[in-house]
């Protein structure tokens, strides 16, 4: 293990493993939200400073992780991770935050959706998306899709906090997510190219976890598995993301 200097007097651990090397932010609670990634965007001629806390780029991370990595963080803050849910809490816990979500699909499109606030509770509350509000009408994805998630607990494949009783979203998904229970229809909805991210066969039915999921399996090789946005300006387009970015900028 080599231990470096860091932003504002914490540290920077880099952890080496046999295929790949993961940044671990190790710090005071506050210590630690300092840390977070900042960036600078303009948006319609006004600069904004925002945290980023996920980036999918590549593939080179898999976020298939259990519980505790995700309750921890893993990846590289300069390409793929996810700043973890103990940090992600503690910090939207601390002030009010807006969140912006840019994402780019299979034909390098990109979109983009806001909400005015953004929360999620502690580890004793499972991590529940609190607060995903006001969508913003200037927001390009289309339909707003991701509060249909508010109120649900964050479920990995060995810890399943999500509304079905005879599977694991999280498994299904190949990811971890603030999943529940959508709908059970036709069984004839999963046998088309119509639904293939967000859809798939359960019993005589056909099964959905929710209508977004940005911690997906990169390059996902079976039905339900890959990163998607639910009818993102059209159906050809929602399916298979290359580049998803969620960050949160502090309410004046």
């Amino acid at each position: 293990m080599m231990v470096v200097p860091a932003w504002n007097s914490a540290f920077l651990f880099v952890l080496v493993y046999p295929s790949f090397m993961i940044f671990v932010l190790s710090a005071t609670r506050g210590q630690t939200v300092n840390q977070l990634k900042d960036e600078r965007q303009t948006v319609t001629g006004v600069e904004e400073a925002r945290k980023v806390f996920q980036r999918r780029i590549d593939g080179s991370i898999d976020f298939y992780r259990n519980w505790n990595d995700y309750t921890q963080g893993f990846g590289f803050l300069h390409r793929e991770f996810w700043l973890g849910n103990e940090k992600l809490s503690f910090l939207t816990n601390q002030n009010d935050y807006s969140l912006r979500v840019d994402v780019t699909d299979i034909h390098g499109n990109s979109y983009f959706a806001k909400y005015e606030l953004f929360r999620i509770s502690d580890e004793n509350g499972k991590y529940r998306l609190v607060n995903i509000d006001d969508y913003d009408s200037s927001s390009t994805t289309g339909d707003d899709k991701l509060s249909w998630h508010k109120n649900m607990s964050f479920s990995t494949y060995d810890r399943d906090n999500d509304n079905w009783t005879d599977f694991n979203c999280a498994e299904r998904h190949k990811g971890a997510w603030w999943f529940g229970e959508l709908n059970d229809d036709e069984a004839s909805g999963c046998v088309t190219e119509h639904g293939y991210c967000e859809r798939f066969p359960n019993g005589d039915g056909c099964a959905e976890c929710g209508n977004v999921h940005l911690n997906a399996d990169f390059d996902g090789s079976t039905r339900g598995t890959n990163i998607f946005w639910d009818s993102m300006t059209g159906d050809d387009n929602d399916c298979g993301l290359h580049y998803t970015e969620m960050k949160l900028r502090p309410k004046i």
